[in-house]
């Protein structure tokens, strides 16, 4: 008999079945029949269950009614359609609440990132992943993978934490990371414990190693110690308390040259994180969508870094929101705030507002478009101000050997000048003519960045890149001839800012 006149004779048969029996999903299989005196059913061969946004395969079902409880085994796939997917030996979940475990579990998203678990443990609050490893190489022998004992995903704070984790390349175990916590909503909140090795305005040349932990489920720690060939030797600590919207950061960190630097960071985001019942392998379509974003943030700390500057914020306290839409592809973000600021050259009240408009003006093919920004920035000082009018017109080709992009900013209005020195390095301050663009040629790709100022005839930055790609890993240098500075490192180009 014809399969797909199985698949149909499967579906009319669930819809004959007693409604205490009917599954919540559409049902396909080569054999349906309901399980005697019970008021669940089986399938076998072929088993498809559609439930919105999620297709679910595999060779034997069974889906209990009364406890709404869903066992499958056999090659299971569930996909979305996003185009996530994950593959597992076999599945036992209740589909209300969201609780059960599936066993042997590769989730490959979208991303490109590779997720293999020897268990995946759903419950209420939270998903653990457990003897697991991740990559981006496709290849059956990874060129370099993270292997973790458990990746824990809090569904009430929005924080993952991974334990007992170790960096394979070539088979090597190079880096131990005895702890690691990020939140999904901003990546700014974690216990980041990756080594760093560079150079910078402030300090030229500089390292810095840190050891990640946990105190508690909520409060997550760094130590650090460094030291910079400019500013000495650095060491302390920072905390991190998460909840679900809300985080408290403490950063408490002694600079041999400067003093102390950190304080006190108090941040609330009002964002919507896209529903996925299984909290694995993607989010429904309209994830693809922009959602208005609302951050409140109170600060005070010393010896915040901007290029080669330090200024303090005793306090400051902002609101800012994010992703407005507006009409067609036009969105709007904005921020304001106010606090006493201090810096080398000045101290006293700032008060600021921005807002910026950006979409799509126009189209020209699928490759080449006209994108179009209008910055509005107001500051306000004690006996001072400064406000700007910005703007730009980006013409962006993507193409994937020579991608570029032309922008043109315009200064339309510009009254007074700040009397800090944060305020003013490297802001746009006249006409620019920006350009960004890439060639590659094979496993290599240059870059170069580059805003010239066209009232004073100079360069307000100009950047050359050189990256090497191997397999599933680059090796990035580059020179920024500005500020004089060289910079190398190596990254895992699918988990970037994950370590």
């Amino acid at each position: 008999m014809p399969r797909p006149f199985l698949g149909v004779m499967g579906l009319v048969l669930v819809c004959l079945m007693p409604v205490w029996a009917s599954p919540p999903f559409e049902l396909t299989a080569d054999t349906i029949h309901v399980l005697p005196n019970t008021t669940a059913i089986a399938a076998s061969g072929n088993v498809t269950i559609m439930y919105d946004p999620y297709t679910v395969t595999g060779n034997v079902m069974r889906y209990d009614r009364n406890n709404d409880a869903l066992y499958m085994s056999e090659g299971v796939t569930i996909t979305d359609t996003m185009k996530n997917e994950l593959t597992a030996d076999r599945m036992d979940i209740t589909i209300g609440d969201q609780r059960g475990h599936i066993m042997d579990g590769v989730i490959r998203t979208r991303q490109g990132i590779i997720l293999s678990a020897r268990r995946i443990d759903l419950e209420r609050d939270y998903v653990q992943f457990s003897d697991c490893t991740i990559t981006a190489c496709l290849s059956k022998k990874p060129v370099w993978y993270i292997a973790s004992q458990t990746i824990h995903i809090d569904r009430n704070t929005n924080m993952i934490r991974a334990n007992n984790n170790a960096v394979y390349v070539y088979g090597f175990p190079i880096f131990f990371i005895p702890n690691f916590a990020q939140n999904v909503l901003d990546d700014t909140i974690n216990n980041r414990p990756a080594p760093e090795l560079g150079y910078s305005p402030i300090d030229h040349a500089y390292g810095n190693v840190y050891l990640g932990y946990s105190l508690t489920n909520t409060v997550a720690g760094t130590l650090g110690v460094g030291v910079s060939q400019l500013r000495g030797f650095r060491y302390g600590a920072s905390h991190v308390w998460s909840g679900k919207r809300t985080s408290v950061i403490i950063n408490t960190y002694q600079v041999e040259k400067t003093g102390f630097e950190g304080g006190v960071r108090f941040k609330y985001i009002k964002k919507n994180v896209p529903a996925d019942p299984f909290f694995l392998i993607g989010q429904p379509e309209n994830a693809l969508k922009k959602e208005t974003a609302h951050t409140f943030s109170m600060d005070y700390t010393w010896s915040n870094v901007i290029y080669n500057e330090l200024y303090d914020m005793l306090p400051e306290v902002g609101y800012r929101v994010d992703d407005i839409p507006l009409v067609g592809t036009y969105t709007a973000n904005g921020a304001v705030g106010m606090g006493y600021y201090v810096d080398r050259i000045h101290q006293g009240q700032r008060y600021y507002g921005d807002v910026v408009f950006r979409g799509l003006a126009y189209r020209f093919s699928d490759t080449f478009r006209l994108d179009y920004a209008h910055f509005v920035h107001g500051r306000a000082y004690d006996d001072a101000f400064w406000h700007r009018m910005i703007g730009e017109a980006i013409f962006t080709w993507d193409n994937n050997r020579y991608p570029t992009s032309i922008r043109f900013a315009k200064m339309m209005y510009q009254s007074g000048m700040s009397p800090f020195i944060f305020d003013t390095i490297n802001a746009v301050t006249q006409d620019e003519l920006g350009l960004k663009t890439a060639v590659r040629l094979g496993q290599f790709r240059f870059g170069i960045t580059m805003d010239y100022q066209l009232n004073s005839q100079s360069f307000r930055s100009r950047t050359y890149s050189l990256d090497r790609y191997f397999d599933c890993w680059v090796f990035s240098t580059g020179y920024n001839a500005i500020w004089n500075t060289v910079y190398f490192n190596v990254s895992l180009p699918t988990l970037d800012g994950i370590l």
